[in-house]
């Protein structure tokens, strides 16, 4: 296959388009006959590309009129046929996406209109099930599928043997969630490396959206931070993390016991309270990184301790989730 910088060298590539069609190409006369008797010959063994673009030739000068375009239309059929599945190694201008051919009568000629590939759209979808969504469910989503390919070879799996079994460990809970009864989650603790059970629970998170779950993720230090704000804007975007969170199918608390008493007990009582206990429900399951060997049950208790609400506060908790403590090294 020849590429865009070859094109250019050798067939006097003078300009292209810009935006979302790939733009006509300008060739210089001399060579026009020789690049001519190619892109056909191209086109003539490339069934797929041949299959979309022969209804669009609709007078003679079609095909000379989109003869740029074609020939880097022939190369974007060449990249999908090789793909992996991989967004990451896609090789295109525009990773992701595919040129969908349709003729323009105006000028008779075959434009290109860019269109997410399956790939793509499948990572969208999933992103869709993450709660935030946007920037921090692309941020969730890369990290696990970066990891999981990770610990996909052999040699990083036993480097890594006790985050690889929390994986194995995820994906059977999200294969086996049941959403019409109680799940029990994991609470993750690393001894050495306190990455290792950031980077599961994001595994967690990812997981439970690529089986068509919602799925949430909170850090419940930074979202107190905007409850206990004198803002009122701020405290609104705290509240509607809580609500958000409560509805979630799966739901992952990132460094559960960096939440501190400074936030009051009133705040506790009118927020973290209902939130533990909506995660109580049927339907739902839950996932904790903790940077200490502590349970979340436990930090509960020290969270709540003098308050009347504390034992109900504790059972909650107890309910939520199993602890599993990961003694990978540092990479």
């Amino acid at each position: 296959m020849i590429d865009e910088k070859v094109l250019n060298s050798e067939f006097g590539i003078k300009k292209a388009g810009a935006g979302n069609l790939t733009g006509s190409i300008g060739i210089d006369d001399q060579l026009k006959e020789t690049f001519l008797a190619q892109t056909k010959e191209r086109l003539s063994h490339n069934i797929l590309a041949k299959k979309q673009v022969s209804p669009l030739l609709l007078t003679k000068k079609t095909f000379e009129n989109s003869l740029g375009d074609i020939y880097l239309f022939l190369n974007d059929v060449d990249y999908c046929r090789d793909c992996k599945g991989s967004l990451k190694n896609c090789l295109k201008r525009t990773p992701g996406y595919f040129q969908d051919p349709f003729y323009d009568s105006d000028i008779d000629q075959i434009m290109f209109r860019l269109v997410p590939c399956k790939y793509l759209r499948r990572k969208n979808q999933v992103i869709s099930l993450i709660v935030p969504s946007g920037g921090m469910g692309t941020y969730i989503y890369d990290k696990a599928y970066a990891f999981f390919n990770y610990i996909n070879d052999e040699a990083n799996r036993k480097r890594l043997m006790d985050s690889t079994i929390a994986v194995r460990d995820i994906i059977n809970l999200s294969r086996n969630f049941k959403t019409a009864d109680n799940n029990t989650g994991l609470s993750f603790f690393s001894f050495n490396d306190h990455s290792h059970s950031e980077t599961v629970l994001t595994f967690a998170c990812f997981a439970f959206a690529n089986k068509g779950f919602s799925s949430g993720y909170i850090n419940l230090s930074e979202t107190f931070d905007l409850l206990s704000s004198k803002d009122y804007d701020e405290r609104q975007i705290g509240i509607n993390r809580i609500e958000k969170a409560k509805n979630c199918q799966s739901l992952c608390f990132e460094n559960f016991d960096l939440l501190q008493k400074k936030y009051g007990k009133q705040l506790f009582i009118e927020y973290l309270l209902p939130l533990l206990e909506s995660r109580t429900g049927n339907g739902k399951i839950n996932f904790f990184s903790m940077t200490q060997d502590k349970s979340p049950e436990a930090y509960v208790h020290y969270l709540f301790y003098g308050l009347d609400q504390m034992s109900l506060a504790q059972d909650y908790a107890k309910k939520l989730s199993k602890n599993f403590v990961i003694k990978d090294l540092s990479l």
